[in-house]
């Protein structure tokens, strides 16, 4: 059975009174390799939240590539909230944001696989504590870098639009 691996990140902060959340994902498949990472428009009430995100992303990218239901499908998040409330349904209740996000955009994919897993990945570790193990912390540790690199970049976006409402508001 081939097997599609997903990394993901997330990272969100409120700037200014404004959501800024960004997601990273890591995606090996079988025929290739695919790096991607945006920031979330949709307005994000934390982390977990984001992490939502950033799976339905990555799962949005293999749907339009690969039909799902001849792969297993392996999801490594840092985030056990994600992953315990969502995805292999371990904890209590979800809260109702994050449940519209995983009907809507992760269960979709999930029901697709032939067998999926949803794995945690201790994220933010030094590679001399990588262990046995070193690719899924090796796809951890690109997604928390890229996380940081969306991060800067759509908070000079949030600090330029304040300037900008601040320049316009003296020119009144």
């Amino acid at each position: 059975m081939q097997t599609i691996t997903v990394c993901t990140d997330a990272g969100h902060k409120n700037l200014h009174k404004q959501s800024v959340a960004v997601w990273a994902t890591y995606i090996r498949t079988p025929s290739q390799t695919t790096h991607a990472s945006g920031i979330i428009s949709q307005h994000v009430k934390g982390s977990s939240h984001a992490e939502l995100y950033a799976i339905a992303n990555a799962l949005h990218i293999i749907g339009k590539n690969y039909d799902l239901s001849k792969y297993k499908l392996i999801v490594y998040s840092d985030n056990l909230y994600a992953l315990r409330n969502h995805l292999d349904g371990t904890l209590g209740k979800p809260k109702k944001d994050h449940l519209e996000v995983y009907d809507k955009w992760i269960r979709p994919h999930l029901d697709k696989a032939m067998i999926y897993e949803a794995r945690h990945v201790k994220g933010h570790l030094p590679r001399e504590e990588w262990g046995p193990s070193p690719a899924r912390f090796y796809m951890q540790s690109w997604c928390d870098e890229e996380v940081q690199r969306m991060r800067r970049i759509a908070e000079g976006i949030v600090k330029e639009k304040v300037r900008q409402k601040k320049l316009a508001l003296l020119q009144k």
